[in-house]
């Protein structure tokens, strides 16, 4: 009976110890030393840069995130910077936006500048310094009027019907899910056919409202046809959003949709000229 008893002691404590070894070799796969094979080094490459130092290089430790660095004084002649791509996967992101690795990970990650084209006039067209900085963009209708949402509706598909990457959907009217909103007001500011205001951080657009002005739409002496020039001014501010300023008077570029003196009543699409420098920048 003794020995039955120790017998069992036994077999249990020897259960016991297999236990604590399989637990401690499953905690040393975990643990990885600090220093060594857990750390990625952030390095920033300058993409044609002119002028200025290339932010400095950092480190982090895996899993874990970190910041990138803002531009500081690098700049490039003729161009506004953006922000940084990943030379590894070709991922975009803004100058303080966060990167994060999930799982143990080291070397060296490199991010080179993003440039835009801040002038280009060989055309006659232009370009802003801000933009939206991507190709997929959600925006709301703010309207309760349906001749109004079928015209900014009909401006999207004109526009998501062109050679562009650039892409709007439209989402419903819930703040929650966008604050870029089109709508109609009564008359508009400074009797503009329509405005487009926006939010920017680092030549980025966060955020824009759309006006579309009801009396110099509908009652203007050219208008002809209101429902299409609701439509071309609808495109028109859609592409200050992609990163569009007007075209001067008397340009070259006089079917363009940016252009003041366009035809609102039959230029109702991006033109050819318009899909080019849009490529530019995109």
């Amino acid at each position: 009976m003794v020995r039955l008893r120790r017998s069992r002691k036994l077999r249990g404590l020897i259960s016991v110890f297999v236990a604590i070894v399989a637990i401690t070799e499953m905690l040393s796969t975990m643990i990885v030393p600090v220093g060594a094979s857990n750390v990625i080094t952030i390095v920033y490459g300058g993409n044609g840069r002119t002028h200025g130092a290339i932010p400095a290089s950092h480190t982090l430790s895996t899993p874990g995130s970190t910041t990138l660095r803002h531009r500081g004084r690098m700049s490039r002649a003729g161009y506004v910077f953006q922000g940084w791509r990943s030379v590894s996967t070709g991922n975009a992101f803004s100058a303080g936006g966060t990167v994060r690795w999930n799982s143990v990970a080291s070397g060296q990650r490199r991010y080179d500048a993003i440039w835009r084209i801040s002038t280009y006039s060989g055309f006659g067209g232009r370009f802003m310094r801000v933009a939206w900085p991507g190709t997929n963009i959600n925006i709301r209708f703010n309207v309760t009027s349906d001749y109004w949402s079928r015209q900014m509706g009909q401006g999207l598909t004109n526009w998501n019907n062109s050679i562009v990457p650039v892409r709007f959907n439209r989402v419903t009217n819930n703040p929650a899910l966008t604050n870029n909103v089109a709508t109609m007001v009564r008359s508009g500011v400074d009797g503009a056919f329509g405005i487009v205001r926006w939010w920017s951080s680092n030549n980025a657009i966060t955020r824009f409202e759309i006006e579309l002005n009801n009396d110099r739409i509908r009652y203007d002496r050219n208008t002809t046809n209101w429902a299409n020039v609701a439509t071309s001014v609808m495109v028109h501010e859609l592409g200050h959003v992609a990163g569009l300023s007007d075209n001067p008077t008397g340009s070259t570029a006089n079917n363009s949709i940016m252009n003041g003196n366009r035809n609102r009543n039959t230029v109702t699409r991006l033109q050819p000229f318009d899909e080019s420098s849009i490529l530019m920048i995109h």
